[in-house]
């Protein structure tokens, strides 16, 4: 809101829709406007995407090794040019077992290269996957091969206040445990159902990962997630979003 466009047009719309209580809180602190004006929409996701595919079936139509503890990330490698975490990943492989891979998938052809050479650096190249974009259903595919996936983020701006990863919703309709950085966004939903760890702390990350990967109740963790995601349909949101226009408009 440094640029007088964005207050301009909060300020002067009927009604404004919100990805994020944070960002509503956000919205109001820096236009004045009225909190009833505003509706939080989270999500969604798409359900009959995500059939719970067995994980070995999913690694072997992948190629992934059976024999080893897979944790992923999914999703663009960068967003405005911004690191996304992956860097802390990366070390985070240091401080886990041999037995525990890495896949980075969705990234561009130099964003692989420049984390190969991090990976290298620090002597875990061997133990990481890299792919490029991908089709939907191979990110199912992917999302659903994974022991657990990984929302890495910095503690950044963007992230923090503004940033609400779509994957949060994928992940949750993955059925598979999520260690995701403890931000203030993410936590609206990931609390209950995710392990959340220090944002940019590798050690800490993969501390994280191991209990993720050892946790007794990471199956009551994952049931939670996914019966949440039950609400972050597509069909669900555009309802909400309907039912707050019409009263709003009707009252």
């Amino acid at each position: 809101y440094n640029n007088w466009r964005d207050k301009y047009i909060a300020v002067n719309s009927d009604f404004l829709i919100a990805t994020s209580s944070k960002l509503k809180n956000l919205l109001i602190d820096k236009t004045k406007i009225s909190p009833g004006k505003i509706f939080v929409a989270y999500g969604g996701i798409d359900l009959d995407n995500y059939k719970n595919i067995d994980k070995s079936e999913a690694k072997r139509i992948l190629k992934l090794p059976l024999n080893k503890k897979i944790i992923s990330y999914i999703g663009l490698f960068k967003t405005m040019g911004m690191e996304k975490g992956i860097n802390t990943m990366i070390l985070a492989l240091k401080n886990l077992s041999e037995d525990v891979i890495m896949a980075f998938i969705g990234g561009k052809d130099e964003e692989i290269l420049e984390y190969k050479i991090l990976a290298k650096e620090n002597g875990v190249l061997g133990r990481c996957v890299f792919e490029g974009l991908k089709d939907f259903k191979e990110v199912v595919l992917y999302e659903q091969s994974s022991d657990v996936l990984v929302i890495p983020y910095p503690d950044k701006p963007h992230f923090r206040l503004y940033g609400f990863p779509m994957k949060v919703y994928e992940y949750m309709a993955s059925q598979r445990p999520i260690v995701y950085s403890k931000l203030e966004l993410a936590e609206e939903i990931l609390s209950d159902c995710g392990y959340g760890f220090v944002p940019d702390d590798p050690k800490d990350l993969a501390e994280k990962i191991k209990e993720a990967i050892n946790a007794k109740n990471v199956d009551e963790k994952v049931k939670i997630a996914y019966e949440k995601a039950k609400n972050y349909t597509w069909k669900k949101k555009a309802e909400k979003i309907i039912d707050f226009i019409k009263e709003k408009i009707y009252v």
